[in-house]
């Protein structure tokens, strides 16, 4: 904002570099929402997942509280199953799945 000034709408100031600390004015780009998205999921750190189009059976449940209890991060379960961060989220936190 200091370079360019105030960011317009509902724009967002997005990364060329991907470290969210960075203010550098040249690895910072105006974008929305699908914009950033669509970024992470170039720079493969996202996948392209529907919410509520992927299962997770018990078995699958199982492993994921299984790699929790290890430390493995929510995002990279997520990405690795084709599911939304939040399923592993909720999960994680018992609010899903307790009963497993």
């Amino acid at each position: 904002m200091l370079t360019y000034g105030e960011i317009p709408g509902r724009l967002l100031a997005l990364h060329h570099c991907d470290n969210p600390a960075c203010v550098r004015p040249d690895h910072l780009f105006l974008g929305d929402e699908k914009d950033n998205f669509e970024d992470a999921l170039a720079k493969g750190r996202r996948t392209r997942v529907i919410p509520g189009a992927t299962k997770l059976t018990e078995v699958q449940v199982r492993e994921v509280k299984s790699r929790i209890v290890a430390g493995e991060k929510v995002r990279k379960i997520a990405d690795s199953l084709g599911v939304h961060y939040n399923t592993i989220w909720d999960i994680a936190n018992g609010r899903k799945w307790a009963h497993v």
